[in-house]
């Protein structure tokens, strides 16, 4: 069994992708979303071509929900999901907090406050930013399916569940080349190239006025796979859109 295309597949991003941004997030469950420009990306190559505004119409029209619902990490959820998530797994993570929250001068009475507060500023679909929600709180002296091609290229963004997901990654990644994505093994997923689902590199953007650059940095000879590369280049500028810089994609000519 090919568990790297099979995940290609099951993951949707090749194969049939989904029409719309909360589809994505309704079939993955739960995805990662601390890097909030770079979640947007994972939602993204999922769909046919939905662009980053797209996603965040969604986000807006609460389709789909950014919270912590497991792990303290903020994740992208199915907005009819969230509530039973966070019932679910939300009082274990408040647990482990206690001590954090006690160093915090955080007490039972001061949270309660506080959720009243927010829930009365909230009420009938209103909104509040964070800036403005802090300022409420000081105001308020509370605290704060085909087989996929042979040549196959995606640019997936950094904390993606493709790699992220699996506690055993060596079916898309060698060994040897895992700390190149995660340097340091800090914790912070690099963005990566995957080609025939396999991770063969590491990517980055750099914005300029009204265009950006790419960087590939490749760890792994990838061969002739120059049309693939500038496809999922297109796919990426089309949702971002942004056009690709004059300087156009460039690539590291030693290997990592």
């Amino acid at each position: 069994m090919d568990i790297a295309h099979q995940r290609l597949l099951n993951q949707r991003i090749e194969g049939e992708r989904f029409t719309k941004p909360e589809d994505v997030v309704r079939w993955m469950g739960a995805m990662q979303a601390q890097a909030y420009q770079e979640a947007l990306w994972a939602i993204g190559l999922r769909t046919q071509a939905a662009t980053a505004a797209d996603v965040e119409q969604a986000l807006a029209e609460r389709k789909i929900l950014r919270t912590w619902p497991m792990r303290g990490t903020l994740h992208f959820v199915p907005s009819e999901d969230a509530k039973w998530m966070l019932a679910l797994l939300t009082p274990r993570i408040l647990a482990g907090d206690k001590r954090r929250q006690q160093q915090l001068e955080l007490d039972d009475t001061i949270i309660d406050r506080s959720r009243q507060l927010f829930q009365r500023a909230l009420e009938g679909g209103r909104r509040l930013s964070r800036p403005d929600m802090m300022k409420l709180w000081m105001s308020e002296n509370t605290p704060p399916q085909k087989a996929p091609p042979s040549s196959s290229v995606h640019l997936l963004p950094g904390f993606d569940e493709y790699l992220l997901g699996y506690r055993d990654r060596s079916a898309v990644i060698r060994t040897e080349h895992a700390m190149k994505v995660v340097p340091g093994n800090n914790g912070m997923f690099l963005p990566m190239v995957v080609i025939d689902g396999q991770v063969i590199g590491i990517w980055g953007r750099t914005s300029r006025k009204k265009a950006f650059d790419i960087l590939i940095k490749p760890f792994i000879e990838a061969g002739n796979v120059q049309e693939g590369v500038s496809e999922a280049v297109r796919r990426y500028s089309d949702f971002l859109d942004l056009p690709l810089s004059s300087s156009g994609i460039k690539v590291n000519s030693e290997l990592l």
